[in-house]
């Protein structure tokens, strides 16, 4: 297993990218760090190369990047903007290679939900044909898309990891895979059993937080083996069919500093 975290929910700084914990995953331990693209592709051009030279400086990489498009940049709806998110991707994606990605997330929940009295179906058709355009353009950069479902609560489209697995096959994507987000799936009610038979030729990247944890909130740092009563369920899942990728901590925390080193041990004893 490789381990990281999330850069965009530890993020302290106006740039609410995370940039800032890269040298401190680093001492701690972690493989690498996970930054959000929609909000380095907001910054200024000199910013984002600040970015990059601190990712080429600090040992490890942004292995993944997640957050691909921004949620003003409607990609469902009545009103899109098929040149703008052209545009938007094919500087985004070279960038997150230059950063040293592998996968790159696309989730971006307010983007893709579409608005109240849209048509579902047409909207779904909307997204294939971006998933299409984005599958053959990734291949020459030599990574992959990982399609992000999101709970219910936060978006209306791809809620579910058989969702995420139905995208990919109904136009036979080569360079897409499914992510699962072990919070989204919880708040989704979703069986983590879905990956027994799905799993293992589809799951590609994991994000992983407490659901709920007393006294921090919700979507947190793991601190115990044992709070959280489906973890063992899932890790028994990861091992049965053969699991060994990156699994990414986007989760929040009341202090980064104490609580990274504590939660990359958990990682270690559940998933090792």
């Amino acid at each position: 297993m490789r381990y990281g975290s999330s850069g965009n929910l530890t993020a302290t700084q106006p740039n609410k990218t995370g940039i800032e914990t890269i040298e401190k995953l680093k001492k701690f331990g972690y493989d690498y760090i996970e930054l959000p693209l929609s909000e380095i592709m907001d910054l200024p051009p000199e910013q984002r190369e600040a970015i990059v030279t601190r990712v080429e400086a600090s040992g490890i990489k942004s292995e993944v990047l997640n957050n691909l498009f921004p949620r003003r940049m409607k990609l469902t709806g009545p009103n899109i903007d098929r040149k703008a998110i052209f545009s938007y991707y094919r500087e985004a994606l070279p960038l997150a290679k230059r950063l040293g990605a592998e996968y790159v997330v696309f989730g971006s929940p307010f983007a893709k939900s579409y608005p109240l009295g849209f048509d579902k179906n047409r909207a779904l058709k909307q997204l294939d044909s971006l998933h299409r355009e984005l599958d053959d353009y990734i291949a020459g950069l030599g990574m992959r898309i990982l399609i992000e479902p999101i709970h219910s609560f936060e978006s209306n489209l791809i809620n579910t990891f058989a969702e995420g697995v139905e995208l990919k096959e109904r136009w036979n994507l080569r360079n897409t895979d499914v992510l699962l987000d072990y919070y989204h799936m919880t708040r989704e009610h979703e069986d983590p059993k879905i990956l027994l038979t799905l799993g293992k030729e589809n799951l590609r990247h994991i994000h992983f937080a407490c659901p709920f944890l007393p006294g921090e909130g919700e979507r947190v740092f793991p601190l115990y083996e044992n709070e959280w009563r489906g973890y063992a369920e899932f890790a028994s899942i990861l091992k049965e069919i053969g699991y060994n990728g990156r699994i990414s901590l986007e989760a929040r925390t009341s202090d980064f500093d104490r609580h990274a080193p504590i939660s990359l041990q958990i990682l270690h004893t559940l998933f090792d």
